[in-house]
């Protein structure tokens, strides 16, 4: 029998915690726990119905057991890393050997906690992983304010742009684009307003934020 799925929601709103353990014991453990403190917790037996939710909460951590029936932690994390989601992840194991854990970290972990862990231990760690999160929402909200910035800028401007952030002095972006000097720092200053700073080195880290879609 499939067993179900569960949730337990706290008052202190501490942030949201997702266990994915085959384990009932386990999982129940974990979430009586980590909700007593004031952790949202949502709990899953099977892997794929974590990823059939509609939304992932944020900030979120992912405590996620290497050894489970039907996919290893190793193999869903890959899973998670194609679909784009990014939450934080914390390995939980009974029994892992020293290269699972290695890959586990190369792959982007935050902790790998060996069964079994106290409650101090798996708090500690929750907490920096959710850290972690509310980091990425962050740079996500800043890289949208970019992405917006940049789209206010003419075709011109976003030439003259990009030509600065590659380190060309005025002269050289001139004669690049084939237009006078004087109508060039035009452009430059219209560049720098729209974008909302006046200096080079922070233009050059708000593009290089976004130039995967540029």
């Amino acid at each position: 029998m499939k067993e179900k799925n569960e949730v337990i929601m706290s008052n202190k709103n501490k942030g949201h915690v997702y266990i994915i353990d085959d384990d009932l014991e386990m999982r129940n453990s974990l979430a009586r726990s980590l909700g007593f403190i004031g952790y949202d917790v949502y709990t899953y037996s099977d892997p794929k119905d974590f990823l059939n939710i509609n939304e992932i909460y944020k900030p979120a951590v992912i405590l996620l057991d290497m050894r489970m029936k039907n996919v290893s932690g190793l193999d869903f994390q890959i899973q998670l890393i194609d679909k784009k989601i990014s939450t934080p992840i914390i390995f939980i194991s009974g029994e892992s050997d020293k290269n699972e854990i290695i890959q586990a970290m190369k792959n982007g972990a935050v902790d790998f906690l060996l069964k079994p862990f106290d409650l101090n231990t798996i708090e500690k760690s929750v907490s920096q992983a959710l850290q972690k999160s509310k980091n990425q929402a962050a740079e996500i909200e800043l890289r949208n304010i970019y992405i917006e910035k940049y789209e206010l800028l003419t075709p011109r401007e976003k030439e003259v742009c990009l030509l600065l952030v590659e380190g060309l002095k005025i002269k050289e972006i001139s004669d690049t684009l084939g237009v006078t000097i004087a109508t060039l720092k035009i452009h430059k200053a219209r560049v720098m307003k729209k974008m909302g700073t006046t200096s080079t080195p922070v233009l050059l880290r708000m593009i290089d934020a976004i130039k995967d879609i540029i």
